[in-house]
């Protein structure tokens, strides 16, 4: 305001703050090495839900919280998308993952083939493995091979003493230059004391061979007893990954990107969020979207603040400041010297 000196002299103008801008500008990349905190790269924001209200930001540090909602620092929960609308994202149905029956078996490795002579004697290496059945129960089965040509084997699969049954208990595999025939078998095991029947395909076509090395083999299977959650964290395209104590993963739900038509149609709130003025509009995506941007998983988004350069100014402003008082006390002392120089006279 202007100040007056009670006559109609004027003193000064004053001075007053005509507005701020916020600055959109990308922020530093920061590795936190947490699994649930994730950084937008691009234009995107995370939306969030407070009271019924929404809110955009570009903090990404997550977390589930007691009543097992994935919100943010200020507790507010972060939001998906979900057949096109917001909701937010629970663990409630992510608890314990169920029973998976085998349904897929591969045998790998090395096969001891004597050119020439078979020789059935000479130990194979039987591969060993857990399978399950569709109620997550466990059983032990070999598979073993035995030479009955040259370049033949005989394979025959086994529970040992447990007292199941298959429904073929040999099958014939020819090597044509180390290449099995057939490429995978369909066998069927029945568990003992009426277990459910489990149905596997057997693939001998992924990296089993026969040759004169030594006998080295290998089992695998996709089947797994009941899990309860172990981890949970979010990849670069917001999807939310849970851990399994069996083993498993899964997919959950996928993380709302939100974008606008311009950034001055959102205003400042409280703790790094903003919310969208009246009247404008709001377009909601996922992840992977060139107008929404994409993630990183295990980082967030730092201060857009370049401190060097804010340092940098600092020290100029500094040295202005010096120089500026040097060149009133050079010209104190200068006036002081004529005042001096008058006196002496």
């Amino acid at each position: 305001p202007t100040v007056f000196d009670g006559t109609s002299n004027r003193l000064g103008g004053g001075l007053e703050t005509l507005g701020s801008m916020i600055n959109f500008k990308e922020g530093l990349d920061q590795t936190t090495g947490n699994p649930l905190d994730v950084a937008i790269k691009g234009d995107g924001f995370f939306v969030v839900k407070k009271d019924g209200n929404l809110f955009y930001t570009r903090a990404g540090s997550f977390h589930f919280n007691e009543e097992k909602f994935l919100v943010n620092s200020s507790d507010q929960r972060v939001q998906m998308l979900q057949n096109g609308r917001l909701a937010d994202i629970s663990l409630s149905n992510a608890a314990v993952v169920k029973a998976k029956a085998t349904a897929n078996v591969t045998i790998s490795g090395q096969l001891n083939m004597p050119a020439t002579v078979p020789n059935p004697s000479v130990p194979q290496d039987p591969p060993a493995l857990d399978v399950f059945d569709a109620n997550g129960k466990k059983y032990s089965l070999t598979f073993d091979f035995v030479q009955s040509a040259a370049k033949e084997f005989t394979l025959r699969p086994s529970d040992g003493n447990a007292g199941g049954s298959f429904d073929q208990t040999s099958f014939v595999i020819n090597f044509n230059n180390t290449i099995a025939s057939p490429p995978s078998i369909n066998l069927v095991y029945t568990p003992p004391a009426g277990g459910s029947p489990i149905k596997m395909k057997v693939d001998l076509s992924t990296g089993l061979t026969a040759g004169l090395a030594t006998s080295s083999l290998k089992a695998t299977q996709d089947g797994a007893e009941p899990g309860k959650l172990a981890s949970e964290s979010i990849d670069e395209k917001g999807v939310v990954v849970f851990k399994y104590s069996n083993g498993e993963t899964q997919n959950g739900p996928q993380l709302a990107l939100a974008n606008f038509a311009t950034v001055t149609d959102l205003e400042q709130a409280d703790g790094g969020n903003y919310s969208l003025k009246t009247g404008r509009a709001v377009e909601y995506a996922h992840a992977g979207d060139p107008t929404f941007g994409t993630l990183k998983a295990g980082h967030r988004e730092g201060s857009n603040v370049d401190l060097a350069e804010e340092f940098g100014n600092l020290i100029l402003m500094q040295r202005g400041y010096q120089a500026s008082s040097h060149v009133i006390s050079t010209a104190n002392d200068m006036i002081q010297e004529l005042f001096d120089m008058k006196g002496h006279r």
